[in-house]
């Protein structure tokens, strides 16, 4: 049987603060202060027109980023630590060898792929750098492992179909999440 390996990506624990973040800020603060200017009955005719440009100004950059995000790939940030290998007797994970009679059930999620478009996504670039993808190996020890790892084509994991077959065959990859990986629906 074939060994097929895909790279592991190790995210960091630090969230990304997205510039539209910053921008939608700014456009509250600015549209607060174009209300507050509404209420008050005596206001200064430079202040007015000042506030006003500053409110009119501040879609400009929510615009831009939004423009700008559209051809943007999304680094995530962390690091690539070894190799997520599946074998036919054992799984391994960068250095770590985890053999099948000791796992009680595997599961794959891929649907992340190097420049994937991700249409429905508002915050953020929109274009995928492939390391979404999980997999959860449950021992049976009670002990859960979960491992990202990149594809760079979609459904890559479809190389490994023997493998997946056996992992179905011996009972710890289930019939859905196969059937799932084989026609390309997660």
């Amino acid at each position: 049987m074939p060994l097929t390996d895909f790279p592991i990506f190790q995210p960091a624990k630090r969230k990304k603060i997205y510039l539209e973040f910053y921008s939608l800020l700014f456009l509250i603060i600015a549209s607060i202060a174009f209300i507050w200017m509404h209420s008050v009955t005596e206001i200064n005719v430079f202040v007015f027109w000042i506030i006003t440009l500053i409110f009119i100004l501040s879609f400009v950059p929510l615009i831009v980023t939004l423009i700008l995000n559209h051809y943007k790939i999304d680094f995530k940030r962390g690091k690539f630590k070894g190799n997520l290998i599946l074998g036919k007797n054992e799984i391994r994970i960068a250095e770590q060898i985890i053999l099948l009679k000791d796992i009680e059930s595997i599961h794959f999620i891929n649907d992340d792929f190097f420049i994937r478009y991700e249409r429905n996504k508002w915050i953020g670039p929109k274009i995928s750098s492939g390391v979404g993808n999980i997999c959860t190996i449950k021992l049976k020890e009670e002990k859960t492992i979960f491992v990202n790892f990149y594809q760079s084509h979609d459904n890559e994991l479809v190389k490994a179909e023997i493998l997946l077959q056996y992992y179905n065959n011996r009972n710890i990859l289930s019939t859905d999440n196969l059937k799932r990986i084989l026609e390309g629906e997660n």
